[in-house]
């Protein structure tokens, strides 16, 4: 039986949180990564685990300016979420809209490897907010670039992880790989409910504020 598929926001970020600059280029991230003479992150192992790749459409065209083919990532099924542009296959590139859970639950259906969301943050959050994300993979740079585009936007609610993998580099980098918990199984997916306190602690706590 084949394992179900899942959706993965793989990014790379600094260490105060930022994937990009606030123009959206990353030359920082590659100038970092570079240090590290040969060593892949573990990217080799993560590509040969997906065969389908989600991005924004800023995601995109940042990719495109910096040699990406604009038939994206070869090998691979590409979809461009864009609320500007019209839907529809260009250049072997699907542009899509609207609610991310549809296609997620659409490509899930279809059988296949894992899928990768590859950003930007705004469309990271959108997939939190529907729940289509299923873990987030995060290589922190030991790097602060004081301003940029969020690794996660702000606007969605809390949202509990279960850590997977944490492997350290030479070169300083940390990757880190969570998986996320359905809300409703972790405590700190569930916003306004309170622990429940014994009636014999409740007593003593009333006891100690005479």
């Amino acid at each position: 039986m084949t394992s179900p598929r899942k959706v993965i926001y793989s990014v790379g970020a600094s260490l105060d949180g930022y994937i990009a600059s606030p123009d959206g280029s990353y030359e920082w991230l590659e100038r970092e990564t570079r240090k590290a003479k040969g060593e892949d992150f573990g990217m080799k192992r993560f590509f040969a685990s997906i065969d389908t790749v989600i991005m924004g459409r800023k995601t995109y065209e940042v990719g495109v300016k910096h040699g990406m083919a604009k038939n994206g990532f070869p090998g691979m099924r590409n979809y461009v979420f864009s609320r500007t542009v019209r839907g529809g296959s260009r250049y072997g590139v699907e542009f899509v809209s609207g609610d991310p859970l549809k296609l997620v639950t659409r490509l899930k259906r279809q059988p296949g490897k894992d899928i990768w969301l590859c950003g930007g943050g705004d469309l990271a959050r959108e997939f939190l907010k529907r729940g289509a994300l299923d873990e987030v993979g995060v290589g922190i740079v030991p790097l602060l670039v004081g301003a940029g585009r969020p690794t996660f936007p702000p606007g969605f609610a809390q949202v509990g992880l279960e850590l997977v993998e944490c492997k350290q580099y030479p070169t300083g980098v940390v990757v880190l790989h969570y998986r996320i918990v359905p809300r409703g199984r972790h405590p700190a997916a569930r916003p306004g409910r309170s622990r429940r306190v014994p009636r014999g602690d409740r007593a003593a706590r009333a006891g100690r504020r005479r």
